[in-house]
């Protein structure tokens, strides 16, 4: 289904198009990064399925999109949230473990092929994760992003809203309290003009200061439905997509932070065949900006569309 979409400020129509639907074989959360030229999700059971570990499927960036490994994350207890730096040629996984504290795991050795290893059988490949970042009480991160200078962004909304950067050493770089008009603060991502910052509750996206000051705030159309936020990304221009899961769909935001339009839907497709590639509880998201290509999360898959200009 290919949808053209006019915008406010931008005076070239945007086509998306769905392009393919990633073989990961479970229910659950999904959450996804790219790395050099594979895409990596991670799949988390349903809380119920307690004997499940969660798996990372790792995917050609390009169609067919074929699955080229398959991971057992035996060393991470419950991921959170997912991230990569090309600079540090790494990949990091936000989690909680049987202890209740989040860390960051980051993988060692990602070189060359020799470094990922064999499992016993050789049907799946394990990935070597260290515990690289633990949290105390005082900074419960809740998502991650990575900058392209390889420093670590996190925000969290207990005990109270902040947000965090790291280095590529580990070391803190910068912290901030968030405003309180920012509820229930999600979802944080650098760019050369400051932090945009996601709401779950409301889905309003802020672009702040580096001291935590609000430069822009986004604001819904009156009559749009209630949603909830999820993960953002940005690209290059500075317009940033929303996953919104409440309402099944992406959103797209100007540089300015103005609401631009529904960029994906899926709320008005019905049982058959288009159920395939609908889009269903979407709260994590990559832009490939090299590919042209978003890859969406929802909870029942994970699915890849084009987006280009007219």
């Amino acid at each position: 289904m290919t949808e053209v979409l006019k915008t406010e400020s931008d005076s070239s129509d945007m086509i998306v198009d769905f392009k393919a639907t990633l073989d990961v074989r479970k229910t659950g959360t999904n959450i996804v990064t790219k790395l050099r030229n594979d895409i990596f999700v991670i799949n988390v059971p349903e809380a119920h399925d307690i004997d499940c570990r969660s798996e990372m499927y790792v995917f050609e960036d390009r169609a067919p999109f074929r699955l080229l490994r398959q991971l057992d994350l035996k060393e991470v207890h419950f991921p959170l949230d997912f991230a990569s730096s090309e600079s540090e040629n790494s990949l990091y996984i936000l989690s909680i473990g049987h202890d209740e504290a989040r860390y960051i795991h980051r993988n060692v050795g990602l070189k060359d092929e020799s470094s990922w290893k064999l499992v016993k059988g050789g049907k799946k490949l394990g990935l070597n994760l260290v515990k690289w970042i633990e949290f105390g009480d005082d900074f419960k991160p809740k998502s991650m992003s990575v900058s392209k200078s390889g420093q670590l962004v996190m925000v969290s909304d207990e005990p109270s809203p902040g947000l965090r950067v790291y280095g590529p050493d580990a070391q803190l770089f910068r912290s901030i309290f968030l405003p309180r008009d920012i509820k229930r603060p999600l979802h944080a991502v650098e760019s050369s003009r400051g932090d945009f910052v996601v709401s779950h509750q409301t889905l309003a996206v802020c672009l702040l200061s580096r001291d935590g000051k609000t430069i822009i705030r986004s604001y819904r159309p009156e009559n749009d439905e209630q949603r909830s936020g999820g993960h953002l990304c940005v690209d290059s221009n500075d317009r940033v997509f929303v996953a919104d899961a409440y309402n099944h769909r992406v959103v797209l935001l100007d540089s300015n932070l103005l609401w631009k339009q529904v960029l994906i839907s899926t709320i008005e497709k019905k049982d058959g065949e288009n159920m395939k590639t609908a889009v269903r509880f979407p709260d994590n998201l990559y832009y490939d900006e090299a590919n042209k290509q978003i890859v969406v999360c929802g909870f029942y898959g994970v699915h890849v569309y084009t987006i280009m200009h007219k």
